[in-house]
């Protein structure tokens, strides 16, 4: 069984603290197993990093806590670029691989930061689908 979402925004947080948003043009919740596919212009933005993945289809996998894809993708960091195709991201910033990539580092930047390791817990109310409509 599947819903049907529209626009749907996902948020994880770390103390009461957001540190990751992710949102979509459209999106399909699997009841059974909770994963989210977004997609049509898919973004995960990083809060405290101010960066940005983008892609055009991503699956939150709930019992991993990672964010997935195997299309094309484009992180955006302060002073950098990395293109690649596919990724896998942790929901807690620990991880966040992108594969084939091509780094651009922009004149002028500091280059990439590294991601933070936070140790959080999703719970069904902190990693729900916001603003979708479940059809």
């Amino acid at each position: 069984r599947k819903a049907l979402l529209t626009e749907p925004r996902l948020e994880v947080r770390d103390l009461g603290k957001p540190i990751l948003r992710a949102q979509a043009r459209k999106g399909t919740a699997h009841i059974e197993n909770h994963d989210v596919l977004l997609s049509g212009a898919a973004k995960l933005f990083f809060v405290q990093e101010d960066s940005t993945l983008e892609t055009e289809e991503l699956m939150f996998v709930p019992q991993t806590r990672q964010f997935r894809s195997d299309r094309e993708v484009i992180l955006r960091r302060p002073g950098a670029v990395v293109r690649g195709t596919g990724c896998v991201a942790g929901s807690d910033l620990s991880e966040v691989k992108i594969f084939n990539q091509k780094s651009v580092i922009q004149p002028g930047g500091k280059g990439p930061p590294s991601p933070k390791a936070l140790d959080v817990l999703l719970s069904p109310e902190g990693a729900g689908a916001k603003g979708g409509s479940g059809r």
